[in-house]
């Protein structure tokens, strides 16, 4: 049998062809999108380059009619911001249609979109960007019923809900279109599942129910086995650093080849009152289980210590869940990897033990999606900034704008 050549394509643009994956698994040549690679089979015929050419045009030109109708419905409607947001994915085919600029224009001029709660940082760019990376363990253990303390679901459907749960209720963020999401799952591989804004991601599923099914039935096509933490770390850490350098393609084009802003928050240490700038780039991983490839238990490491020589990153931007009990081994390996949150002193860790701590997982999913806080007492804090905290009970369908904390 003669062997068959894997390389890995751009769907959005199959000229952009590499032999093996990127360590993100992005497409390191888009400007336009963030495209995740696809393994094919090499073609051992060619295709004429204009018949290819001529299939993307006749492709472009239907998507970018479709979008300016559905548009000026939306304009019609007085939804001005469902039509906003048609126009600019139109112009994103054909960036050079200035009466599609007019038309952005006309909806940004009928009034305000977003109803933050709590004010931005002062002095941020209105265009500045947020990251956060979500880590999502879809190993075998994961998808296996738990009638104790998970009423009968398994532990990636209670991260599932719990993720889309945190994730809506950013809907009406004030930056809910600069922050951006990047979600992997991984077991003994990693795989990209998305990468978009969250306002993408809200407008795609509308609701907490269809968000949820998504990311459980991504979690669990062709996953289920081993664990590697490792590799999931690493490849959060090329994805952060690929960031926070400024070699993202895509948010270098959308300004004409220039650095892009990154917000920027300063935090005050409670007790030694020693403020630094932190860049709202998140890392959250969550894990039932140990670091087991191959029957072998390697240390779980962390390159974000201490900033991990992430530029301009002076703090560890890693959170961990353990979704488990506290005396699961797996729970002592992940707690001994975390910092402390720069800001209380608290480990930028959470135990969740049953679905009675699933509001908790929101939570945090919440604040590491909205790109601010490390820990517990963030979580309280910002509750307490929004004026909707009762007894200490974190309800994360209460809590206002976490993109970026107030400047004290």
């Amino acid at each position: 049998m003669k062997d068959i050549d894997i390389i890995w394509v751009c769907p959005k643009d199959n000229s952009h062809k590499f032999k093996e994956n990127t360590s993100t698994g992005l497409c390191p040549d888009c400007v336009e999108g963030f495209n995740i690679l696809e393994a094919r089979r090499e073609s051992k015929q060619e295709e004429k380059a204009d018949d290819i050419m001529t299939t993307l045009w006749v492709d472009a030109e239907e998507k970018f009619g479709r979008l300016l109708r559905d548009g000026d419905d939306f304009y019609e409607l007085e939804d001005f911001e469902r039509a906003r947001e048609k126009y600019e994915q139109a112009l994103a085919i054909f960036p050079d249609r200035n009466d599609v600029v007019e038309k952005i224009k006309a909806c940004e001029s009928q009034g305000e979109y977003y109803m933050p709660v709590i004010s931005p940082i002062k002095n941020v760019p209105e265009d500045a960007l947020g990251l956060c990376v979500l880590l999502m363990d879809a190993s075998g253990s994961m998808f296996m019923p738990n009638t104790t303390d998970y009423e009968g679901m398994s532990k990636a459907q209670v991260v599932a809900s719990a993720a889309a749960k945190g994730i809506m209720t950013l809907k009406n963020n004030s930056r809910a279109k600069r922050a951006y999401l990047a979600i992997y799952k991984f077991d003994h591989r990693v795989k990209l599942v998305c990468m978009k804004s969250v306002k993408d991601i809200i407008g795609e599923f509308e609701t907490e129910e269809k968000l949820g099914q998504y990311l459980y039935s991504a979690m669990e096509r062709d996953m289920g086995g081993e664990t590697d933490i490792n590799a999931a770390l690493q490849t959060a850490y090329d994805l952060s650093y690929e960031f926070l350098n400024q070699d993202m393609k895509v948010f270098r084009q959308a300004r004409d080849g220039k650095d892009y802003p990154i917000v920027m928050t300063s935090v005050s240490n409670n007790k030694t009152m020693d403020r630094v700038e932190v860049p709202n780039v998140r890392v959250f991983v969550y894990t039932d289980g140990m670091q087991y490839v191959d029957e072998v238990s390697d240390p779980l490491v962390n390159p974000f210590k201490g900033g991990g020589n992430l530029p301009d990153t002076p703090v560890d931007i890693l959170l961990g869940a353990f979704i488990g009990a506290s005396h699961d081994a797996g729970c002592k390996e992940l707690k001994e990897i975390l910092s402390d949150c720069p800001e209380h002193d608290q480990q930028q860790f959470f135990l969740i033990e049953s679905s009675k701590d699933t509001v908790k997982l929101s939570g945090v999913f919440r604040m590491a999606s909205g790109n601010s806080g490390f820990c517990k007492q963030c979580i309280e804090k910002i509750n307490r900034q929004a004026g909707r905290i009762n007894d200490h009970v974190i309800d994360i369908s209460t809590v206002g704008d976490l993109l970026s904390k107030d400047e004290e």
